[in-house]
């Protein structure tokens, strides 16, 4: 980093002080979302995402900017599950999967928006201050525009049901794995590209830029899921997710690291929005809840397998890290097919379902264009 504020060795510190904060966020948001306390969980992601972005960019010590990456890292662990358990409320039954992978897939747009204002005057400190300035008019944005409502088919007006643990061991699971795999992509991915395709610093960076502009194509999962099936598209996401994986250290160009990477950060997103409906399906009744635990298990994944690598880096070199990485992503390409498969709809879900269809309620037509269109059953 420029104005050497912070050395390399600090910077994975603060990405582990981020990663901690995150875990935690997302255990507290889980209990807010439990007492129907989702406006909580919000401003709390307003004032951590704000907050810890302003003090990033104001730093001038390394201990500050320690303190800011470990305070902004819990926005998004107060976010994730608070609008989720929202949209499953407000959204009409027949385009709520499609409305939560939109809303997922925001965080593609998010990485492709950073690499451009890191490249404006001011660097990563422009970067921050406008992170803080959206966080502000994002939340307080969604408070303004979201209906006090309740969808017929949600069982309760406020506080969450949580299901079964054991109905949630596999979706955890899977998650780790997810997190766990791709975590050498995270780590090494921009590193591995620049030395394998000869890219210098701006092409890196464009590299970088691309994978969260291809993370958009996310907002599909909720539409994959619907046509061809959870297992199935879980299945078909980790075989992808694991070859883009795998690939990287062989890609001997620019179009050949460019694949990989739009490929990686598209299926990633496409993962991460199908994670919602393992949530779903695991805990109906606590889908805020489920997914927050689910999203905090990705994120556990992650900086075990960062740890892991690190470890290995020297034993196994870089390509046996991607490789291997590619190979535990893949892996859930068979444990999925051990979830239940849901045959059909419960009863009062799907007579809900027919009347959200047929009935039509102030707002409707804003989520359903928002959404990106009405979708099928």
């Amino acid at each position: 980093m420029d104005e050497g504020i912070v050395s390399a060795s600090q910077l994975a510190f603060a990405s582990t002080g981020a990663f901690v904060t995150y875990v935690a966020a997302c255990a507290l948001s889980g209990v807010l979302l439990g007492q129907g306390r989702w406006r909580a969980s919000l401003l709390m992601c307003l004032l951590t995402g704000s907050g810890g972005c302003l003090v990033l960019a104001s730093a001038t010590t390394a201990w500050v900017f320690l303190t800011g990456a470990a305070v902004a890292g819990a926005a998004a662990g107060f976010a994730s599950g608070a609008i989720a358990y929202r949209i499953t409320r407000d959204t009409p039954a027949h385009i709520e999967p499609r409305a939560q992978a939109v809303a997922n897939a925001g965080t593609g747009a998010g990485v492709a928006l950073a690499t451009a204002l890191i490249m404006l005057p001011g660097g990563w400190r422009t970067l921050f201050t406008a992170a803080a300035v959206l966080a502000i008019l994002s939340v307080l944005g969604f408070l303004a525009l979201t209906r006090e409502t309740t969808r017929p088919d949600t069982p309760t007006q406020g506080s969450e049901t949580p299901g079964r643990v054991a109905a949630l061991a596999l979706p955890v699971a899977l998650t780790m794995l997810m997190g766990f795999g791709s975590s050498v992509f995270w780590t090494f991915g921009r590193s591995t590209a620049e030395d394998a395709a000869s890219l210098d610093e701006g092409a890196s960076l464009l590299f970088w830029g691309a994978i969260g502009a291809a993370g958009v194509v996310g907002a599909l999962s909720g539409d994959l899921s619907a046509r061809f099936g959870t297992r199935t598209s879980w299945s078909v996401s980790s075989l992808l997710l694991g070859a883009s994986i795998a690939g990287l250290p062989f890609a001997t160009g620019l179009p050949m690291a460019a694949a990989c990477g739009c490929v990686f950060g598209a299926v990633y997103v496409i993962a991460c929005g199908l994670t919602i409906e393992l949530a779903r399906q695991a805990w109906p009744h606590a889908m805020g809840t489920g997914t927050a635990i689910l999203f905090a298990t990705i994120a556990v994944g992650q900086g075990a397998g960062g740890g892991v690598s690190g470890l290995l880096l020297d034993v196994i070199g870089i390509t046996g890290l991607f490789t291997v990485g590619g190979a535990l992503t893949a892996l859930g390409a068979g444990l999925v097919w051990l979830l239940p498969a849901r045959t059909s709809r419960p009863p009062e879900e799907r007579d809900a379902h027919t009347r959200s269809r047929h009935r039509r309620r102030p707002g409707d037509g804003v989520v359903c264009a928002l959404a990106g269109g009405e979708g099928t059953p």
